[in-house]
């Protein structure tokens, strides 16, 4: 008796050891017979491409952002801010995003301020992750909440060669 219960154990921490490098993404659902859902895959791939934001600021600057999602799972994005004493500020950050149910979010790698070099930033800060609600997502716009603060977004699909246009100044 004592050999068998040796020998199952054996084979239990065996197998749990046995690493098996097959259990990732559709072929892994595939081969165990869990289905890729195809709304989740659509949901993500609306987010795909280049989009333009452009809000007005609580404190009265005013902020342009240009945002390529890449179907890699990268992104870039650029800001530029009118502040409210008339200086213009730039910005800029690139790193790795994702929708999960009605969650899109991003991961801060990089990031750059007025033209400076792009410098990887500290993964241990919790400031570079974000998490958003997805309130409406289509090919066109989309409009997205921030989870911790509120804000909310909404963004329209535009051209891969469209660039910021001008900040229209009030007199």
């Amino acid at each position: 008796m004592r050999k068998v219960f040796l020998s199952v154990i054996w084979l239990l921490l065996y197998a749990c050891a046995s690493p098996n490098e097959e259990l990732t993404s559709t072929h892994q659902w595939n081969a165990e017979g869990v289905p890729v859902d195809a709304t989740a895959q659509a949901q993500r791939d609306l987010f795909v491409g280049r989009w333009y934001d452009r809000q007005n600021a609580r404190d009265g600057s005013q902020t342009m952002s240009l945002m390529d999602v890449n179907l890699d799972g990268t992104y870039f994005e650029s800001w530029r801010t009118l502040e409210k004493d008339g200086s213009l500020a730039f910005s800029e950050e690139k790193g790795r995003w994702g929708v999960s149910g009605n969650i899109f979010f991003t991961i801060v790698t990089a990031r750059t301020e007025n033209g400076t070099l792009m410098v990887d930033v500290d993964q241990r800060n919790a400031y570079f992750y974000d998490a958003y609600i997805v309130e409406k997502a289509d090919k066109d716009s989309n409009t997205i909440r921030h989870v911790v603060a509120g804000d909310e977004f909404v963004s329209r699909r535009v051209d891969a060669d469209f660039s910021f246009p001008a900040f229209a100044l009030s007199k």
